[in-house]
């Protein structure tokens, strides 16, 4: 899997000290893997978590222990009325009071694996929050990027990037599911890996 591979490199090269991550599931065990070493080393490093299935939360904390500096905050899942650009519409799945919630916060690295997919735009949440919710040095990953939904996405995080003259470098890392990586282009290597 070409998303961990990069994940894992990306941990271990960049070491990021804010993260959020957007969605429950394996990319939190190395996530959280990583938060318990650099507490254990003494290091702070804060990590977020956004999931909105409670009854997931309690089975994953059940089966893997999170270190004290990982947050998950639960978060209802709404749908949204979206149009697009070119005029498509749709209701897409976002997590309730994400802006109010995470406003003011900045971040080395997110990693957007939530909500659930939709069209014509998924996973949104972040866009109200771009770019000020970005350190000077950053990494974005979105995975699903071969969906429909998420490369409309896609478009719209590095439109708004760019509007705010923000450099950056992007790539997509591929195998059965390609992950968009967007990273400040002091990391652009990243992209390469």
């Amino acid at each position: 899997y070409p998303t961990l591979y990069a994940l894992y490199r990306i941990l271990d090269e960049f070491q990021p000290k804010s993260i959020l991550e957007m969605g429950l599931g394996q990319s939190t065990k190395m996530i959280g893997s990583y938060v318990k070493w650099k507490e254990k080393n003494q290091e702070e490093c804060k990590h977020i978590v956004v999931e909105h299935d409670q009854s997931w939360i309690d089975f994953f904390r059940n089966n893997f222990e999170l270190s004290s500096q990982t947050e998950i905050m639960q978060m209802d899942l709404i749908k949204v009325n979206v149009t697009l650009g070119n005029g498509e519409k749709g209701n897409v799945n976002a997590y309730k009071e994400f802006k109010e919630c995470l406003s003011g916060k900045n971040f080395d690295l997110i990693f957007i694996d939530g909500p659930f997919g939709s069209n014509p735009i998924s996973r949104i949440d972040i866009m109200d929050l771009l770019p000020e919710c970005l350190n000077e040095s950053f990494i974005l990953m979105l995975d699903d990027a071969e969906r429909y939904g998420e490369q409309n996405t896609l478009k719209i995080m590095t439109n708004k990037l760019s509007k705010n003259e923000i450099k950056f470098a992007q790539n997509y890392y591929s195998g059965e599911k390609y992950t968009a990586i967007i990273t400040s282009e002091n990391l652009h290597f990243f992209c390469t890996m």
